[in-house]
């Protein structure tokens, strides 16, 4: 999993697209480079698909944003490694049916790796020799 988390102000009113390419910025999905918000339109329509309990090829989605099968398969990638979305075969979904237990998903992913680095630390600091508690001035 590979995820850049972003704190950005919110949009200060409800609309549905700003909301969701906040959505996308805040969780790095969205760069500078992509000036089309390419991933956000892959990811949209991920979202209608989904929506309606359907699966959607990156053949079908090219042919839909009007772009290359190999710009959707790096958007796809990059969606896939953020945790938001999953394939089956040759198809993708979102990973779970609401964006908000998505959300909930990657948290529980972010805090079983960051218990696992913590374990880690806690080690190297044992083998360092390094206190654990800061020194008192």
């Amino acid at each position: 999993m590979e995820l850049t988390i972003r704190s950005l102000k919110p949009p200060t009113r409800a609309n549905l697209d700003e909301d969701l390419e906040w959505f996308c910025k805040s969780l790095g999905l969205v760069n500078r480079r992509d000036k089309h918000k390419t991933c956000f339109k892959v990811f949209r329509l991920i979202i209608d698909y989904s929506k309606k309990g359907e699966e959607i090829s990156a053949n079908e989605i090219a042919r839909q944003i009007g772009i290359t099968r190999t710009a959707v398969i790096h958007h796809l990638r990059t969606l896939k490694d953020a945790g938001i979305v999953i394939n089956e075969g040759t198809t993708y979904e979102l990973r779970m049916r609401s964006l908000q237990k998505i959300v909930d998903e990657i948290k529980m992913d972010l805090e079983r790796t960051l218990a696992h680095v913590r374990e880690i630390a806690e080690d190297i600091d044992k083998m360092l020799e390094m206190p654990v508690r800061p020194k008192v001035k």
